[in-house]
């Protein structure tokens, strides 16, 4: 599968950053864009690993933590992956607000 990655830098404190981002993924893919059955689980490596489906597609992805940013992956299907800039556009403007 196809991914995209997007690096987002962070003023929070490195035990806080995977309790904001689990917030942000509910907020953002569920409230924001209408996900169906998000699944997230918190690793113990600092990585949370999410699932969910969108507009009948199921679509996976990590969120790695680091001190100052955190590096997001998404692993979608190739048809979506052609709509990859305008993915990035509507999460470039939701995530900076978490």
């Amino acid at each position: 599968m196809p991914s995209i990655s997007l690096i987002y830098s962070h003023n929070l404190d490195p035990t806080e950053v995977l309790d904001v981002s689990e917030g942000a993924l509910n907020g953002i893919l569920v409230d924001k864009f209408g996900a169906k059955n998000l699944t997230i689980e918190k690793c113990i490596s600092g990585k949370i690993e999410f699932d969910f489906y969108l507009g009948g597609t199921f679509i996976t992805g990590n969120i790695k933590a680091f001190s100052h940013y955190i590096n997001i992956k998404l692993k979608v299907p190739l048809l979506v992956s052609m709509y990859k800039n305008r993915i990035i556009s509507e999460l470039d403007s939701y995530i900076p607000k978490y």
